[in-house]
């Protein structure tokens, strides 16, 4: 187990078998999770993935990736509504939720249930939404892009998740980054995520 790194987040699904990937897809689509992107949300068929995502879902480990974006996707209310949606089926079926947030924490934060099992993923740096996320006893995940604008000090290791998401990032060197940022050694470093990885993600 020593030798596995965890990737928190991504839609890279090349092999590689010392990396443990959470695969986020489109509902029907093979992955660990699986949502209707927020980009998506203005797709005429809506309805039709839902039926799709719901027969699925007994074979998922997340429902993910879901949540909220400004910028871009349906109108918003149209988003909170199929947002509201996904969450419904993860707790139906007990499964924690991978959140994409661009713009949107307070909403977010005002539609989760407490307890609702989440992890943020690219989560917000900024220290007073970081917090917010952070109190609700939140997973966040992040890029080495967003480490190098992070402090560590707001980030427990119990509730840190590291990811690639689309991008070429190789996951190794951005835990060497993480294990420098937080000052620990690697092999320390890669036992807390690996814990992290277990626990939100109990199905893999």
């Amino acid at each position: 187990m020593d030798e596995l790194y965890y990737d928190f987040h991504t839609h890279n699904t090349a092999p590689n078998p010392t990396i443990i990937k959470m695969i986020c897809v489109r509902p029907g689509e093979v992955g660990y999770a699986a949502a209707i992107h927020p980009w998506d949300t203005g797709a005429p068929d809506i309805e039709e993935q839902f039926a799709i995502l719901e027969k699925q879902s007994t074979s998922l480990a997340a429902i993910g990736e879901t949540g909220l974006d400004r910028l871009r996707g349906a109108p918003l209310p149209r988003q909170i509504e199929i947002f509201q949606k996904h969450l419904a089926i993860a707790t139906a079926h007990r499964l924690p939720v991978v959140i994409h947030n661009v713009k949107c924490t307070h909403e977010i934060l005002s539609l989760l249930k407490t307890p609702q099992l989440t992890l943020w993923h690219r989560a917000p740096v900024r220290p007073t939404n970081l917090q917010a996320i952070i109190s609700r006893g939140a997973m966040v995940s992040f890029r080495a892009a967003e480490l190098a604008q992070l402090d560590p000090a707001l980030v427990p290791l119990r509730q840190l998740g590291l990811e690639t998401d689309d991008s070429e990032d190789d996951i190794r060197q951005t835990y060497e980054l993480a294990a420098a940022l937080w000052k620990l050694p690697l092999p320390e470093l890669k036992k807390h995520l690996a814990d992290n990885f277990h626990r939100i993600f109990t199905c893999m």
